[in-house]
């Protein structure tokens, strides 16, 4: 998948090391280009490094690129408390809710991905996955797979949101995604109104 590269980064030496912009980021300027030429490994070291960031990520034949501002953050806090209420919130439930732990691209060439929100089993009720020849058959912490993914887009082109809700379906491990696009909101003769689109993978 092709993206426009932003007009404020000319030099292409500048795109060569993974660094984040020293400047705000507008919306309308997303997807912005941070790097080309990029290896797996250097994508994956920089994804570590700057995991807290409040930036989402994209890899797209070596180039790298945020596409999305971490606002959303309540959204997916919210979904996160959804998914205790069926266990009436006990401590030690069977399952664990996390944000953006990171898997391997299930149809990618080893670069790290990250759900906004990721259900896993806990492993006294499934007992992790064997160890597998090339990529983790678990998150990149040695958990069990991820089993239900969600994504949340508000400033995520929708393409690209619909684009990673597929691309997680491709792992054996998941059984389902929920994906959720914000638009805006926008006011109408005094009344406010917002767009949202609910998709469900099955």
């Amino acid at each position: 998948m092709a993206y426009w590269r932003s007009y404020k980064i000319r030099d292409n030496l500048s795109l060569r090391h993974l660094r984040l912009p020293g400047f705000h980021l507008a919306d309308e300027s997303l997807p912005f280009q941070i790097g080309m030429n990029i290896s797996v490994k250097e994508y994956n070291d920089f994804l570590d490094t700057n995991e807290s960031s409040g930036y989402k990520f994209h890899y797209d034949k070596k180039n790298v690129y945020i596409i999305a501002m971490a606002s959303s953050q309540g959204v997916i806090s919210y979904i996160q408390e959804c998914f205790k209420k069926p266990n009436n919130r006990v401590i030690r439930s069977p399952i664990m809710v996390s944000g953006q732990p990171f898997h391997n691209n299930p149809i990618g060439i080893g670069e790290k991905i990250a759900p906004d929100t990721a259900v896993r089993p806990r492993e006294w009720f499934v007992q992790r996955a064997n160890a597998y020849p090339y990529f983790p058959r678990g998150d990149f912490t040695g958990n069990s797979h991820a089993r239900i993914i969600c994504e949340v887009a508000s400033t995520q082109k929708i393409e690209l949101w619909n684009t990673k809700c597929e691309t997680w379906m491709h792992e054996e491990y998941v059984r389902c995604v929920f994906g959720l696009k914000i638009y805006p909101k926008i006011n109408i003769q005094g009344i406010v109104h917002q767009s949202i689109i609910v998709s469900l993978y099955v």
